[in-house]
């Protein structure tokens, strides 16, 4: 089965929030949003993870899910690669 954008973890956030919990408890981490308007000048959406353990992840996006998306696949990668 191919990758579809209609997939539900690219859109819903009734996928993607379990993971992100899942993220932040299992490596005792936190997870921040910061809006355009948090700071002058900033157009998009910002996504953290930052685990104690690992090195943390940042995301940038036009919503706020797609920052969140971008800073799970991202923080993903990164574990699988630490894991090697």
């Amino acid at each position: 089965m191919g990758w579809t954008t209609s997939h539900p973890f690219i859109d819903s956030w009734d996928w993607l929030m379990p993971v992100v919990i899942k993220i932040v408890t299992e490596n005792n981490s936190a997870g921040s949003f910061t809006s355009p308007t948090y700071m002058s000048g900033n157009n998009k959406y910002t996504f953290e993870i930052l685990p104690d353990q690992q090195n943390g992840v940042y995301a940038v996006g036009d919503n706020m899910f797609e920052a969140a998306y971008t800073a799970v696949v991202e923080f993903i990668k990164n574990n699988q690669n630490h894991k090697r």
